[in-house]
């Protein structure tokens, strides 16, 4: 079974990735983060971020190496004139997770390739929230399949 560590992994690891292309957009520094991590917003970073947040999994049965999941992706900006940077942001993952996209599904251990994620069902953008100290926050909701190619 694709396995909810290689899962949470490849999520944070699409989080690293995709900072550096919204990096280029906003021609900000942009961290990426395991929101779950924070208990609180005053222990977030002062900067702009993008995080994996609320990863949920149901198994399908022991026959297929398949596991279908939901998660966020929540971006935040910091003192951003009318939301543009976050506005970027937000359409850029929210395209880069439309049904039928896909990612990598790497080893948590090794780094290896071992199967890919397909986005699937219903991808959603959730109203913008404030913050404080200037943050506002806006997050993308979606499903996935998660195929772990090594295993028969």
């Amino acid at each position: 079974m694709a396995q909810y560590i290689n899962i949470q992994t490849s999520l944070l690891r699409y989080c690293i990735d995709t900072a550096q292309v919204l990096k280029r957009l906003t021609q900000r520094q942009i961290k990426e983060l395991n929101l779950d991590a924070y208990a609180n917003e005053d222990e977030l970073p002062d900067s702009d971020f993008i995080g994996v947040e609320n990863l949920a999994l149901q198994s399908s049965d022991d026959r297929q190496p398949m596991d279908s999941f939901s998660a966020v992706i929540t971006v935040s900006t910091q003192n951003d004139i009318n939301n543009m940077r976050l506005v970027k942001m937000v359409d850029h993952i929210y395209e880069s997770l439309r049904p039928t996209k896909s990612m990598t599904l790497f080893d948590e251990t090794s780094g290896a390739r071992v199967g890919k994620i397909i986005c699937s069902g219903q991808t959603s953008i959730l109203p913008v929230q404030d913050g404080e100290r200037g943050r506002v926050f806006q997050a993308v909701v979606f499903q996935g399949t998660a195929l772990d190619e090594s295993i028969n």
